[in-house]
Parts: structure tokens; C-alpha cells; sequence
């Protein structure tokens, strides 16, 4: 099938002589055409021009503000955090003035071990005074005691590991056992006899007992009861006092002063 090529043939000529047309007619003409009709084929391409500058300027903005938003976010979360530092500052400060006892604060900066809470590397030692068998405190209460002691740093295992044992009692009935901890966060006291009275909600301190811990430290809370009738005592489960995760700011009790005497460097028990 032979194809029609008459209108083809057709735009050929028009397009010849429109062509001719311009090349013959004057400039002033050609101007005057291209300033009349330039704008009427031009205006879409403009204008898709004038949308992706926009879009463009659009995106740039938007990467300016998410970048400031960034920014400021940042500049929140460390007012918070100098915020949150200054008062526990503040609170340790407190902490230490209402101490009859001499106190050398550390810093943590390590937690050495698979969870991190079972022992702290604290940025004080020998200089500073510290020596094996000395009591660590938080604002927040207990947290163990000094097992290692360098120039300039200090290993802390605290009541978390099962190496700890600390002599506490209950602060409404005065009962005192043995504070353990059962390595999942919790402690345990199981020597309570059962003719004590205990409760939930009761609160457990130091009893002083053993030289190494000033009496009334505190230690946590009793979360839950169970007596043991063969033995003839209660099973106590202790809720901590102190959130060993987040331990950042420790003192460290002085153990040659008055009322403190008696402490050893045994490892074995933190009494």
C-alpha cells in the first residue's frame, strides 16, 4: 500500500514559504513578529522554568529548616542534660554538707562487664584518697563499694553483683538480716525472722553494722513477701533505691574516721 504523502508535501511548502517570507521581509518587521509571537510560544516553557525554580527554592528552604530543627533539638537536649547535671550537682553537694562523714566524690566513667551495673570505674583513687573497702553512695542512696584502687581511678563493684552482701534493717520494725542480690536487678533478704512484721512498701536502709556504711543509707524498698515456714523466716524481694544504669555522679566514704572504724578490705562481704 502506497502511503499519502499530500499533507506532508503540503506543510513542506508552507513551511518553505513562511520561511522565505522571513528572509525577505526587514528586520524592524522580524522584531516586531518575534516580540509579538515570542512570548505566546515561549509561555509554557517559561513557566516550567519559573515551577522547578520554585520547587528548587522550596526544597532548599526545607532542607534549611529541617537542618536549624536539628540543631535546635540538639541545643534542647543539652540544656536538659546541663539542667539535669546541675541539680544532681546540686543535690550531691547538699548530700555532702549534711554528712558527718568526710566524702570524696568520683565521676563514673566506665562500666566495665556484660551489663554495665555490676561494676563502675569511677576518675578518683589513691590521690584523692581512696583506699579498697570503702563505702560508694549516690544521691539516691547505696550503690558499693571500692575493690580496686589505681593513681587515678577506682573499680567499684556494686550491690548488684553477687559477690555483695550488706547488713541492713527495715525501717519501721528496726529487723535486720543480710541484703543480697540475685542478679536480675533485684535484692533478697531471707533472714528475717517470721515473727517480724513486714510489709510492701517498707523501706530498707544500711544498719550501720561492719564499719564500712554509715547506718541509714538507703537501700530499696520491699516489693514482695514470702515466709519460709520450715525455716521460720521471711523471703523478702527488695526493689533497689538506686538505678545503677544511670549512676553518674558516686562519693566515696572516708573509712578513718569516727564511727567508721572496724572496716576491713575483705571482698567478701561489704557489711
Amino acid at each position: 500500500m502506497v502511503r499519502d504523502s499530500t499533507p506532508s508535501s503540503v506543510l513542506f511548502v508552507i513551511l518553505a514559504i513562511v520561511s522565505i517570507i522571513l528572509i525577505i521581509i526587514p528586520d524592524s518587521v522580524k522584531h516586531e513578529i518575534g516580540t509579538t509571537l515570542g512570548p505566546i510560544f515561549f509561555f509554557p516553557a517559561s513557566r516550567a522554568l519559573a515551577l522547578v525554580e520554585n520547587v528548587s527554592s522550596v526544597l532548599l528552604d526545607n532542607r534549611i529548616l529541617r537542618s536549624r530543627l536539628v540543631d535546635q533539638s540538639v541545643d534542647r537536649a543539652r540544656l536538659f542534660e546541663l539542667e539535669t547535671q546541675n541539680r544532681r550537682l546540686r543535690e550531691m553537694i547538699g548530700l555532702k554538707q549534711a554528712s558527718p562523714y568526710e566524702m570524696i566524690p568520683g565521676l563514673v566513667i566506665m562500666r566495665p562487664g556484660y551489663f554495665g551495673s555490676e561494676y563502675l570505674v569511677i576518675d578518683a583513687g589513691e590521690d584523692a584518697g581512696l583506699e579498697r573497702g570503702q563505702g560508694v553512695l549516690s544521691i539516691d542512696g547505696l550503690v558499693g563499694t571500692v575493690i580496686d584502687v589505681e593513681p587515678q581511678q577506682a573499680l567499684i563493684r556494686t550491690l548488684l553483683s553477687n559477690d555483695s552482701r550488706v547488713s541492713v534493717l527495715i525501717t519501721r520494725t528496726k529487723a535486720g538480716g543480710i541484703l543480697n542480690s540475685n542478679a536480675t536487678g533485684w535484692f533478697t533478704i531471707n533472714d528475717i525472722p517470721i515473727e517480724v512484721s513486714v510489709e510492701v512498701g517498707d523501706t530498707v536502709v544500711t544498719s550501720g553494722l561492719g564499719g564500712v556504711f554509715p547506718p541509714g543509707i538507703p537501700v530499696g524498698i520491699i516489693a514482695g513477701t514470702d515466709s519460709d515456714e520450715r525455716l521460720l523466716v521471711h523471703r523478702l524481694r527488695v526493689s533497689p533505691a538506686v538505678r545503677f544504669s544511670h549512676v553518674r555522679e558516686v562519693f566515696v566514704i572516708a573509712k578513718n574516721l569516727p564511727g567508721l572504724h572496724g572496716a576491713t578490705d575483705s571482698e567478701e562481704a561489704d557489711y
